[in-house]
């Protein structure tokens, strides 16, 4: 049976209101007065004030928006929508899991790291110490991080950096997650860069090299993993 999608305008049946607000909704009928019963008989207390005949679903759904889908299609898109979701949650859930394992020569290379920051007194005037991971967001239409390590000191106010090698994996949905690998790096280059004291962060800060504008990095945090995405 070809059945028309019916565009229900219905408002509240309390006639003591001081506005009745028309609110929309569809039903799939072989004629106009099934589609009426069946609206009734979903929404008691409704009132019906116009019936539309639509052929468009589409264009029904611009005019209308979700007044143009049926109770039943609204509730499969929301199961969609549900479905989805969770599928993405365990998904990102895999991938943490995935990123945050460290080996046991990591856990090691941290811990020196840690045990020797806090015995050590740095000359840098910024408070930076060798061996720290700077961390820095960029893009406009994707969120990329990078991460150096500092891996000398010049004076009280410059350090020495080299880009380290992250452990990164993708999401389904073109996103995921990164952190920076110590002591690893993806190339010889070395960036000299001066630091500053980040008074709103209370944290030292520099520039991410190479990158014009005014992208600044902080400490990055041991654990910590980053999200970033490859959105076109």
């Amino acid at each position: 049976m070809n059945l028309t999608r019916y565009i229900i305008s219905h408002s509240a049946a309390d006639a003591a209101a001081p506005a009745r607000l028309i609110t929309h909704a569809a039903e799939l009928a072989a004629t106009q007065e099934q589609a009426a019963s069946q609206f009734a008989a979903k929404h008691p207390g409704r009132v019906i004030e116009r019936i539309t005949p639509v052929q468009d679903k589409r264009e029904a759904f611009l005019r209308y928006g979700e007044g143009a889908w049926t109770d039943e299609e609204i509730a499969a898109h929301r199961a969609r929508q549900q479905e989805q979701a969770e599928r993405s949650r365990r998904e990102h859930e895999r991938t943490r899991q995935i990123v945050s394992a460290c080996s046991l020569a990591e856990i090691a290379l941290e811990q020196e790291y840690a045990a020797r920051r806090a015995a050590e007194t740095t000359p840098n005037a910024d408070g930076v110490h060798v061996g720290d991971i700077f961390c820095g967001c960029w893009g406009y239409d994707q969120t990329n991080w990078d991460f150096y390590q500092v891996v000398a000191l010049r004076g009280k106010h410059t350090a020495v950096l080299r880009q380290n090698a992250c452990k990164a994996e993708l999401c389904g949905d073109d996103s995921g997650y990164k952190r920076p690998i110590r002591d690893s790096f993806l190339r010889e280059a070395e960036y000299t860069v001066r630091t500053r004291w980040d008074e709103y962060y209370k944290a030292p800060s520099m520039r991410i090299p190479d990158l014009s504008g005014n992208h600044s990095m902080r400490l990055a945090e041991f654990g910590r993993l980053y999200e970033y995405s490859t959105y076109d």
